[in-house]
């Protein structure tokens, strides 16, 4: 073999072992060749956790399988059992799908950045056919008082089970719960009546307890037109009646009435309790995001706060979420996920997510909604229907 042949074999295979050992030892840190773009770049990743968790996970069309995918990447667990970190991405933009029988396919194009790992954590499947429980026909209306649902017919209001079994209650509408949800204010005419939902065959009186302590602690006229009673927000067994010149505190347990001052409806908002804009706006429970109808009949989102999870946005930032040429008529958060919110347009019910990387994910689970509430946990969905109808979706 003549020495010059030996030579330039020798420099080129000190180039391959060179070459070899950058590029073991740039991705062993984080780094690879982009062939497309013939430049080094730092991997990215994309962590992906999904509810139920063994939905079927694909990127670009390639099934990912836990440990090592046909896509050549890691999906590693331990400190993500509960869901997935795919590593060693090029940067690039990936089409990710989550699919399992039986529910509808969640989709999104999401960007791997250099270095940095892009989240997907509140993915919830929805059943492409949620089970449907009919509890009641020939409604007006029904409110969600924690787990439980008190429904109104013809003036006459009453508590319904999960079996649909009745207990009438004593009014004809629903005015307020407590934070608990065992009790609740409810009115017929110029009567208000405190009803414990453990014991709702039962009804104390407030309305009379309060003109009859008006008369004899106060010496004032009794009975007046009350314009709001509701809940003390800190004193059980306390209740702050607002007449049209006064504002009043009551002690049911004593029994005391107070006259805290001059009406004011301003008032009942510092102490946190009176909420007249309630369907207008609302607060999600992480406290960071805040929903309210716009102008236009879309909801925007006004983050409150800094909000750096799955997608990233600053105080003040606004989205805009809603169906072009549509009103949408009442809305809340989903309790199950406070990343998503659920719209009612009248003929539609949709759940929506808030994350605007792409193309929101969003599912209609009713039509003809006249108005709709959930259970604390969001995986029951009870909806009202224009005919009368009340049935419960569950979500789970």
């Amino acid at each position: 073999m003549p020495k010059s042949f030996r030579r330039v074999l020798f420099y080129f295979l000190l180039f391959l072992f060179i070459l070899t050992t950058s590029l073991v030892f740039g991705y062993a840190n984080g780094w690879s060749l982009d062939f497309r773009r013939l430049n080094w770049t730092r991997l990215g990743g994309i962590f992906i956790r999904s509810n139920p968790p063994d939905a079927l996970i694909t990127i670009n069309g390639s099934p990912l399988k836990s440990g090592f995918g046909s896509l050549g990447i890691g999906a590693k667990n331990g400190i993500f059992s509960k869901g997935e970190l795919v590593s060693g991405l090029i940067p690039a933009f990936y089409d990710l799908k989550v699919q399992k029988e039986g529910y509808r396919v969640w989709e999104k194009k999401l960007e791997v950045q250099p270095g940095l790992v892009s989240s997907v954590s509140k993915i919830n499947l929805i059943p492409e056919s949620p089970k449907e429980v009919f509890l009641d026909f020939d409604l007006d209306d029904f409110w969600m008082v924690g787990e439980r649902v008190v429904a109104r017919s013809k003036d006459r209001l009453f508590l319904i089970d999960d079996e649909g079994k009745k207990t009438f209650l004593r009014g004809s509408n629903v005015l307020r719960s407590d934070r608990f949800g065992r009790r609740i204010i409810t009115a017929s005419g110029r009567d208000v009546f405190l009803i414990n939902l453990a014991d709702a065959g039962s009804a104390f009186n407030l309305s009379g307890l309060f003109y009859s302590l008006k008369e004899r602690i106060l010496g004032l006229p009794g009975e007046v037109e009350i314009k709001e009673s509701v809940f003390h927000p800190f004193l059980p067994d306390k209740f702050l009646f607002l007449t049209k010149k006064a504002l009043y505190l009551l002690d049911v347990k004593k029994p005391d009435l107070q006259l805290i001052g001059a009406s004011s409806s301003d008032r009942l908002k510092e102490l946190g309790v009176l909420y007249p804009e309630a369907e207008k706006s609302v607060i999600a429970e992480d406290g960071k995001k805040q929903a309210f109808l716009n102008s236009r009949g879309s909801v925007g989102v006004l983050f409150l706060k800094d909000y750096n999870w799955d997608f990233r946005k600053k105080a003040g930032e606004t989205e805009v979420i809603g169906k072009e040429g549509k009103i949408v008529i009442t809305f809340d958060w989903w309790n199950k996920e406070a990343d998503h919110l659920l719209l009612n347009y009248g003929d539609e019910l949709i759940l929506t997510e808030v994350d605007d990387r792409s193309e929101r994910n969003q599912w209609v689970i009713g039509r003809n909604v006249k108005s709709f509430g959930q259970s604390r946990k969001g995986d029951k969905i009870y909806i009202l229907n224009y005919a009368g109808v009340l049935k419960k979706l569950e979500l789970d």
